[in-house]
């Protein structure tokens, strides 16, 4: 089984016995409910693990601008996910870390992974969910997980304007092909929560 089209193209060289299920979540139930806690601070999020190292280099200077925007006394990055349980994890997760924070230039929270029974709490704590991904042939395989799960909490998202492209349609999903239109789609959620609010909303119903 797999979760895109595209990945069953890829697998089919091996085995032609695939089946494609794409990612899902119930909606509405248990930790899948769209909860929040409320903040002073516009909340800006990366949920995932120490193995996007690649995928968040590819937009470092993001994070350097905003350390350097009007805006930034108003946002709070929060990383979701961190790890330091062994030596090899902790010096991964202290780079993605250091991106995060502009090296300690931006209000920064952490917070630490989370069993599978309740990862989806992190989301409670977030305004805007970041999903970058390096443009390499791994990545254009991906499915919109991230997706599912920032609109499972009526969260909007921005994410990388390159391959896997299934989110083509998807008009509300911000999108992003230079660290300019990073900060711009940043900075008009930040101004405007209403209007990241409702981007939130139509990501939940896609």
């Amino acid at each position: 089984t797999v979760t895109t089209n595209k990945l069953a193209w890829a697998v089919k060289q091996f085995n032609s016995n695939v089946t494609v299920i794409p990612n899902a979540l119930p909606f509405g139930e248990g930790q899948f409910t769209d909860d929040k806690i409320p903040s002073d601070k516009f909340r800006i999020g990366f949920v995932g693990g120490a193995s996007h190292l690649w995928d968040l280099l590819s937009i470092k200077n993001l994070f350097i601008k905003l350390a350097r925007s009007p805006l930034r006394h108003k946002i709070e990055m929060v990383l979701c996910g961190y790890d330091g349980r062994n030596e090899e994890t902790k010096k991964l997760w202290d780079k993605v870390e250091r991106i995060v924070n502009a090296d300690g230039k931006l209000s920064y929270t952490r917070r630490s992974s989370r069993p599978l029974e309740s990862y989806m709490s992190h989301y409670e704590d977030l305004d805007l969910t970041l999903a970058p991904l390096e443009n390499n042939y791994f990545n254009s395989f991906k499915s919109p997980l991230k997706i599912v799960e920032s609109g499972c909490k009526n969260i909007p998202i921005i994410t990388s304007l390159n391959p896997p492209r299934w989110f083509e349609d998807m008009n509300h999903i911000m999108k992003a092909d230079s660290i300019s239109e990073w900060c711009y789609h940043i900075e008009r959620c930040v101004e405007d929560f209403d209007l990241a609010r409702k981007y939130g909303i139509q990501v939940g119903d896609l």
